[in-house]
């Protein structure tokens, strides 16, 4: 759909987004896309759609998301990059804030900015060691040990169907504290 000066793309309908961003040194929107279903996932099947307020868009990458960033910048649209909490992704954070400015850095947030317990992680790292592992034979039963690109290829199947996996406790709080903090975050610009 074409846009206007005045409502450039539907994309900024959107008041408030949310980009997720992963880095990995290669099939970086695959992987990227792996924490988007991932959080729909838990927040549609697991939590049965509890948090209605989240516009979640896949990012690029955690280094690539500066065209995102200047659009709703320009738009003066609220939207917060979500990182992963590794060094990468405290790395792209200091990147932006350095390239955008100090006023930007309550738009860019890491796991653990937002739930400290979640730590210094990746996405799948807030699923324990024994759910890694499950999942990831849930795909291909001939593994032995956590994939990566199995367990996301299971997750987003699982979205698509509907399929309730078994998790435990101490990771639906995680993810439910992620998700409600990000349900109710302030966007600002």
């Amino acid at each position: 759909m074409k846009g206007s000066p005045q409502t450039p793309f539907l994309l900024e309908k959107y008041l408030n987004i949310i980009l997720l961003a992963y880095l990995h040194k290669s099939c970086i929107y695959k992987l990227n896309l792996g924490d988007y279903y991932t959080l729909k996932y838990i927040n549609e099947v697991i939590l049965d759609n509890k948090y209605k307020k989240i516009h979640l868009f896949p990012g690029a990458g955690c280094t690539k998301n500066n065209t995102v960033i200047t659009l709703y910048m320009a738009w003066n649209k609220g939207f917060l990059v979500l990182l992963d909490g590794d060094k990468a992704g405290k790395t792209s954070k200091r990147k932006y804030v350095s390239s955008f400015g100090d006023f930007i850095n309550s738009n860019i947030k890491t796991y653990d900015d937002i739930v400290l317990e979640i730590g210094d992680s990746m996405m799948e790292d807030i699923f324990n060691v024994d759910e890694k592992l499950t999942i990831t034979k849930m795909y291909n039963d001939k593994y032995i040990v956590f994939n990566k690109s199995a367990f996301n290829s299971f997750i987003q199947s699982a979205l698509m169907s509907k399929t309730k996996i078994e998790l435990s406790k101490q990771t639906i709080d995680k993810f439910d504290k992620l998700l409600k903090a990000l349900n109710t975050y302030d966007f600002k610009l």
